[in-house]
């Protein structure tokens, strides 16, 4: 049992290193709720859990190029955050509270999208591991998701960090989402150049 902790420890952080930026762009990001941040990574997560389970049967379906086409979610994301970025006290719109609503959603969309290295890792892990064992995963996946919660919350809260997010977060936020949408669409590109 320790030893499918460790492995769930291990493989947790290793495909969720560029979720910990995200979370710290979105907490640096005043626009954005932090209550609305952790409900969508957790939402995410479970959702890149549950089509893990699934992808075993869907990696025999689905070839990755197609399962790449999710960057275009971040893209959207990206685009539609760049235009509406307003000019609000310190970038915040105090009128607007409509969107906050769902922002978890976004957040979610992000995760689900940037979780292609997730799933191709988790899949075949869950499908080589003894059903008996199989609920150690999900359990650690969770509390790992609250750390990385944690930590992104508190990383921006740093006085020198909180400055540079303040700074730059909402300018920075659209073009990473644009650019990581890009990068996941990556094998579909190559998978059309090379057809």
């Amino acid at each position: 049992m320790l030893s499918h902790v460790g492995i769930a420890v291990a493989t947790f952080v290793v495909t969720n290193v560029d979720d910990l930026l995200l979370l710290c762009l979105y907490f640096g990001n005043p626009r954005y709720k932090p209550a609305n941040i952790v409900i969508g990574q957790y939402l995410g997560i479970t959702t890149l859990i549950l089509v893990s389970f699934l992808g075993i049967l869907l990696g025999e379906i689905l070839e990755n190029h197609w399962i790449s086409l999710l960057g275009i979610v971040p893209i959207i994301l990206g685009i539609t955050e760049m235009l509406s970025r307003d000019n609000g006290v310190d970038g915040v719109d105090l009128k607007r509270d409509s969107g906050r609503r769902l922002q978890f959603l976004n957040v979610a969309l992000i995760t689900i999208a940037n979780g292609g290295d997730n799933i191709g890792v988790y899949a075949p892990l869950f499908a080589n591991t003894d059903v008996n064992q199989i609920f150690i995963y999900p359990v650690v996946f969770a509390v790992h998701t609250a750390v990385w919660c944690l930590l992104g919350y508190y990383m921006v809260k740093h006085a020198r960090v909180k400055s540079l997010f303040a700074r730059y977060g909402q300018t920075v936020l659209p073009f990473f989402l644009i650019l990581l949408g890009i990068f996941i669409m990556k094998d579909f590109f190559v998978w059309l150049i090379y057809k």
